[in-house]
């Protein structure tokens, strides 16, 4: 998967806020921290956003059921979708609902952060607030990760960007997507 160009004209002096997706372990919030950082901007994430909003964590969100954690996650981009001068982490998962894309389309360019299962299954080790996750060993993990991504693929292909995060800093990361979208920090 790489980077998909043509978009980048007419990005540079508009642009107010940067919306990051991606699989979980891809590197949104550390990549969106050290952006927001660099830019003199405000850093959100709707994951954050979430928990604070519903007084509830991602896990007990899910097992009440996916379905009211979607809610949740739709009303808390919605909110933050106008903020100005702001890079958003968008849930993994976010961007599979068109109602979610309706939200950020033209509010700012879309870049998607990839990276391979097995770096995934590396970054997430011993994570657990990954309720897709839950209750599965390595192997089970990285299987799931990977049905997970092909099923999701197709979403973050709409992307205005795709960056891979593999064997990377952030900080190599938060450049890349300065340098595409022509931005002065």
């Amino acid at each position: 998967m790489g980077f998909r160009g043509g978009f980048v004209k007419g990005f540079a002096k508009d642009v107010e806020r940067i919306f990051l997706t991606g699989f979980m372990g891809s590197g949104k919030t550390v990549v969106g921290r050290v952006l927001a950082d660099r830019l003199g901007w405000n850093f959100l994430d709707t994951d954050e956003l979430v928990e604070r909003r519903s007084g509830m964590t991602i896990p007990e969100l899910f097992d009440v059921g996916e379905e009211t954690f979607r809610r949740w996650e739709h009303i808390c981009l919605v909110e933050v979708a106008g903020s100005s001068r702001a890079v958003v982490a968008l849930g993994g998962g976010a961007l599979t609902r068109e109602e979610n894309w309706d939200a950020v389309r033209g509010k700012g360019p879309v870049v998607c952060l990839w990276a391979e299962p097995e770096t995934i299954l590396e970054r997430i080790r011993g994570d657990t607030h990954r309720p897709l996750l839950a209750g599965l060993d390595d192997e089970g993990k990285l299987r799931r990760i990977r049905e997970l991504l092909e099923v999701r693929r197709p979403y973050y292909l709409r992307s205005d960007m795709v960056i891979r995060t593999d064997m990377r800093t952030p900080e190599e990361v938060a450049e890349e997507i300065i340098g595409l979208l022509r931005l002065r920090p």
